[in-house]
């Protein structure tokens, strides 16, 4: 026990320590060093009495350096639930977005997350975190194939979601944090497919979506005032997203070089209207080339993921007219490979690393299109 004989708040041990008098209250009130503090309050906030300039340190603030949370089972079940979170995004005001796939009665924050059926796969969830860590809302999806949340990003008052599902004949679904369900695409291709969902920050309500047509994948998403940036890949000869079709700007002879390419686009932030596109890949024939992440700075997009051979890119400009070819070299589009040749590849046996620059609003590039590429 630290006595305190004189009872003003400075521990007998510590005022003995600096020449102070243990049975004296009124030497807490007084400026030993003359620095600005009284002695009670150089001693609350750790520092030394008898230096002036330590008066003027800031207070050392504990800091949390981590925390964790158990979710998953409900309190006192003992019966074992799959989750996984997957993707977590840190938000402008403190909170985070965390994402991923779940078994049916899993819990989150105090949330219980239903499903249509009992298949991890087939069940993802979206919540929102706040500054305080506490949960605020968790929103759920469900497809019948399977449905993943590959990317988060935040713009304004909403997040947007990226990833990918497969129907299997029936829907991919949005259910809000009440259970209310909006389908959000219940017709297309019963393969892999990309997705595109809108929702509001505030309470994860459903506000739109977007979703392609043909194989694709979306993996990465970023946004400004301008638009909603999506990467990914498609495997299809035609990427069709409903959003083209809306703007009269449906691909329609586009054929993948290899037997994937990877795909970059620019929709409005409505989500009902594709502003431009652009894809590409290596000529070899394994499913390899994606663009896995994306990230606008200024009038830039910047991409970046693995093809593999030689890469080409096509461009697909604003007025609707195909570009033709490009070969991939330094410019405004650039490359960094595997080897010491910057903008070119080694060979066509190994999986080059990529970065690409999109000019937000331009649709050709600086190198050499047509017979001269």
């Amino acid at each position: 026990y630290n006595w305190d004989s004189d009872n003003d708040t400075m521990p007998d041990g510590w005022e003995l320590q600096y020449g102070l008098i243990p049975l004296d209250p009124g030497d807490a009130i007084l400026d030993l060093d003359g620095g600005g503090l009284d002695n009670a309050n150089e001693y609350a906030q750790a520092k030394d009495p008898s230096v002036a300039a330590d008066d003027m340190r800031p207070i050392e603030q504990p800091q949390v350096i981590a925390y964790a949370e158990k979710i998953g089972v409900p309190q006192g079940d003992t019966t074992p639930r799959d989750i996984a979170a997957t993707i977590a995004q840190g938000l402008s005001d403190g909170s985070c977005v965390v994402a991923g796939n779940f078994q049916p009665n899993a819990v989150i924050g105090g949330v219980t997350l239903d499903a249509v059926d009992g298949t991890t796969s087939h069940n993802a969830f979206i919540g929102l975190r706040g500054a305080d860590l506490d949960w605020k809302w968790v929103i759920r999806l469900h497809a019948p194939g399977s449905v993943k949340v590959n990317g988060i990003t935040e713009f304004g008052d909403y997040i947007y979601a990226v990833g990918s599902f497969q129907r299997s004949s029936g829907a991919l679904e949005y259910y809000n944090p009440s259970g209310s369900v909006s389908t959000l695409c219940n017709t297309g291709t019963n393969s892999e497919r990309g997705f595109v969902v809108k929702l509001s920050k505030r309470n994860g309500g459903f506000i739109a979506r977007t979703c392609a047509a043909t194989r694709s994948r979306f993996n990465d998403a970023d946004a400004n005032d301008t638009a909603v940036y999506i990467c990914g890949k498609y495997w299809s000869s035609v990427l069709t997203l409903p959003a083209e079709a809306a703007s009269g700007k449906q691909r329609s002879s586009r054929t993948p070089k290899g037997t994937a390419d990877i795909v970059v686009a620019a929709l409005k932030a409505d989500l009902l209207e594709c502003i431009w596109l652009n894809s590409g890949g290596g000529q070899e024939s394994e499913s390899r080339d994606d663009a896995r992440g994306l990230v606008v700075d200024g009038g830039s997009v910047y991409v970046t993921g693995m093809v593999h051979g030689f890469y080409e890119k096509y461009v697909y400009n604003n007025s609707g007219n195909d570009s033709g070819w490009c070969n991939f070299w330094e410019g405004n589009c650039y490359a960094v490979a595997t080897t010491n040749h910057p903008g070119t590849f080694a060979d066509s046996t190994v999986g080059d690393i990529y970065t690409g620059k999109y000019h937000r609003d331009q649709y050709y590039d600086d190198c050499n299109c047509g017979s001269g590429g």
